[in-house]
């Protein structure tokens, strides 16, 4: 059938390439590929998506999460952009309930970001530039504001009738609120009184705090303090020398008056609470992360503080120090904070244009020192960042970038001309996700006109992170080369996270397409929070080959080829195709066109192929045309199910007249 053609084989399929013209490609790459995967040796659809839950709402999700319970358990946390937060419960039943028992109200239209720690979630909501509700935690039950306002009134101190042990002279008091997180407020202002010595003290007109409440915890001066301080209170009561010691805890939120007894040795050897004036009410804001190096948690996006990172202290997540409990970036450079993540115990700050190592030392945050990485990379966004066991990635207007500590590395420069399209305008939308079961990079990002993230950029790095194409300067030649390789998914999504979710039996999750999961799906699946108004979280699922029902458009192009080329890549004549043979597997209809060098919008259409997942063998496809150079291009057709894993192409070519040289 194609005697006296030569064959032009293309046995590899690599990455999307569009930085260069697609006529000076070399063979292995591609001017046009979305909705595909890679494997070392073939291309072929994507996955689809498979609806896990939804929020019954017509609103798009902006938050998507992962809380920890106290079991090692993962629960799915979704929130709306009418400012609704849900949880998936029974857990992995594919349920969204409402949270009831919320004593924070996020604003419409803000985004979630979360983090995860102490076997709660700590929620910041904003637009992803500046924080627009009160910070938040989540217990599995309750949400509640991050830290509270120290108690308003005035407690009231003197002389029980009941004898005691508290000694005569001034004393110094004061009170706050405890949460049922564990949280204690800074005080109210301090009471005081002449203690005449010999008796218990009785404290009256205690405050009562918001729901959250638990308890209200007093703190007192030994005689001849002073009402700065130092204040202690007593955590149980104890028998000390035939002294009972007292709590000065008062565990309820109910009780406005109590009684106490101790001595001023006990007192003062029990907990110092006189940093506790030292606390502040965390401000909006709009990103957070946990550090567990440092134990702390990292907050910013506050308004009119640009260069401000707000820091807890250790195992004390809603404590927030106003004097010294944050870091400022580089203050007054004209660039505000974007991110913060941790990576190898190392702790970055990010900024819009540049990159910060901050160094934790003995002292409090306020003197931790900040060593700019980079003064031309930053991170354009909260979400636009991710952590994997083996490096971190961000992305920037100038790029995507991979970072394991030293300088960050340039990885996006073959699809260039594609991220110059993102709408920047929103490039705090922008999201990263390493995806580091399946060795894949994502970011969702809204190209062109859109304001929200209407598809996924997709770098798969299961043979390395060297550039897909490679130019000699001994030979003056480009070559496709195993390495990182891009691609385009057509997934409008918010954000994506890969969650430990077990099922319990397959009929825990009724709705994905095979009715069968397998083992990696049944206890981990990657969730994408749509950026469409229908409140759906979907996951990605290899057992179906559509989006929720929507078929997928998958299609690759290879590059220009010719039978005959000089050094410099181009061809040396007109090519007359005879046609082409190749391996293809799948289901459903496959168009399969020829693509003449220069009329890329004008294909010519071979054949279009019923395909099954065992075929008998190779295609055989024959196709007379004409032209300097050919490519071929391989489209799955919009009918459900239809898919495809192109394996081994040959296209037989002859030169029908050479050109001058």
């Amino acid at each position: 059938m194609f005697e006296d053609f030569t064959p032009v084989a293309v046995e590899r399929f690599g990455s999307l390439v569009t930085y260069w013209p697609a006529d000076k490609l070399p063979n292995g790459v591609s001017p046009d590929c979305r909705n595909v995967r890679f494997t070392p040796a073939s291309v072929l659809t994507r996955e689809g998506l498979t609806r896990v839950f939804s929020t019954g709402r017509a609103a798009r999700v902006h938050g998507l999460a992962g809380y920890v319970q106290l079991s090692g358990e993962q629960i799915p946390l979704v929130f709306d952009e009418l400012g609704g937060l849900f949880l998936e419960s029974p857990a992995a039943s594919g349920i969204l309930l409402p949270v009831g028992a919320t004593l924070v109200a996020p604003a419409a239209g803000s985004y979630m970001n979360a983090a995860s720690a102490y076997n709660r979630a700590y929620l910041a909501f904003g637009d992803n530039r500046f924080g627009a509700s009160t910070p938040a935690s989540f217990d599995g039950a309750n949400l509640d504001p991050i830290g509270l306002a120290p108690p308003s009134g005035a407690s009231q101190a003197g002389d029980s009738a009941t004898a005691g042990n508290i000694s005569p002279g001034l004393r110094y008091g004061m009170v706050m609120f405890q949460t049922r997180s564990g949280y204690l407020t800074a005080p109210q202002p301090p009471f005081s009184w002449n203690a005449s010595g010999g008796h218990e003290a009785i404290i009256s007109n205690l405050p009562v705090g918001p729901p959250q409440v638990t308890s209200r915890v007093v703190a007192f001066s030994v005689a001849g303090g002073s009402s700065a301080g130092p204040y202690f209170y007593i955590g149980s009561p104890q028998t000390v020398n035939g002294v009972a010691e007292t709590a000065t805890i008062v565990a309820d939120n109910v009780t406005t008056s109590a009684t106490f007894n101790f001595d001023d040795t006990f007192l003062a050897a029990s907990t110092d609470a006189t940093a506790n004036f030292r606390n502040i009410v965390l401000p909006a804001e709009t990103g957070v992360w946990y550090s567990p190096t440092t134990r702390r948690l990292l907050w910013w996006g506050e308004a009119g503080q640009p260069s401000l990172v707000r820091i807890s202290e250790p195992d004390n997540p809603e404590t927030y120090y106003g004097d010294t409990g944050f870091a400022l970036i580089a203050e007054d450079n004209g660039q505000r904070v974007t991110s913060c993540f941790e990576y190898k115990s190392q702790i970055f700050v990010a900024k819009e244009r540049s990159l910060y190592l901050l160094t934790p030392n003995n002292g409090d945050p306020a003197a931790w020192a900040a060593q700019e990485v980079s003064h031309q990379v930053g991170i354009c966004g909260p979400r636009a960042v991710d952590v994997g066991p083996e490096f971190a990635a961000f992305a920037h207007r100038s790029g995507a970038y991979v970072f394991t500590g030293g300088d960050p590395v340039f990885i996006s420069l073959e699809i260039d001309t594609l991220w110059k399209r993102i709408n920047w305008a929103y490039g705090h939308l922008v999201w990263a996700h390493i995806d580091a079961e399946e060795r894949q990079l994502r970011f969702g990002v809204p190209l062109d006109q859109s304001t929200v993230p209407n598809v996924i950029l997709k770098v798969d790095y299961h043979e390395g992170w060297e550039a897909p194409v490679i130019f000699s300067p001994f030979t003056g030649t480009t070559r496709a080369y195993p390495g990182r390789k891009w691609s385009v998914d057509d997934i409008p999504a918010l954000s994506a996270l890969r969650i430990e979710r077990r099922l319990a039996d397959n009929s825990a999750a009724p709705s994905y397409a095979s009715g069968a999961l397998d083992n990696e799906l049944a206890t981990s699946q990657l969730l994408f929070a749509t950026a469409v108004a229908d409140g759906s979280v979907s996951a990605a699922d290899p057992s179906t080959w559509t989006d929720n029902g929507t078929p997928i458009a998958a299609v690759y192009q290879t590059a220009f080829l010719s039978s005959s080329q000089s050094s410099l890549g181009a061809s040396l004549g007109i090519q007359t195709l005879a046609g082409i043979s190749t391996s293809l597997r799948g289901a459903g209809g496959l168009a399969v066109e020829a693509v003449p060098f220069g009329r890329s919008s004008h294909p010519t259409l071979l054949r279009t192929l019923r395909l099954d997942a065992a075929p008998a063998g190779d295609f055989k496809i024959g196709g007379r045309l004409q032209s300097e150079r050919i490519a071929f291009r391989f489209r799955a057709q919009p009918e459900p199910g239809a898919h495809f894993e192109l394996q081994r192409l040959f296209a037989f070519m002859r030169t029908a007249w050479q050109s001058r040289i």
